[in-house]
């Protein structure tokens, strides 16, 4: 399991620069040591573009979040409002279903 964080500032409460999202984020949250990607705009970044494509839902605030499946599609998204501990379920039984999914895949040498 992997966390993604896409920072945007498309309702206005970014920082500035990525410098300062990254010093926001160590000075704040140290116990973040999931990647941060650079800064974009809703509409111009790809995964938010493929994220609201599979799911049908686009961000609507900050804080957005996407439960994304081992093949890269998202299978569910959740309101910024929505605490992370609180879709443990939906977690578990994704990675559930991705370990059943593998251990049904023939090995060949």
């Amino acid at each position: 399991m992997k966390i993604l964080a896409f920072p945007s500032n498309d309702y206005h409460q970014e920082k500035r620069n990525n410098a300062e999202v990254l010093e926001y984020i160590k000075e704040e949250f140290p116990e973040v040591a999931f990647p941060i990607f650079a800064k974009s705009h809703l509409e111009s970044n790809m995964v938010y573009q493929l994220m609201n494509k599979h799911t049908g839902e686009s961000v609507d605030w900050n804080f957005h979040k996407y439960l994304v499946n081992a093949e890269g599609r998202a299978v569910k998204s959740y309101a910024a409002k929505v605490d992370p501990f609180d879709i443990e379920e939906d977690i578990v039984r994704l990675l559930d279903e991705s370990q059943k999914k593998r251990m049904q895949i023939p090995v060949t040498h």
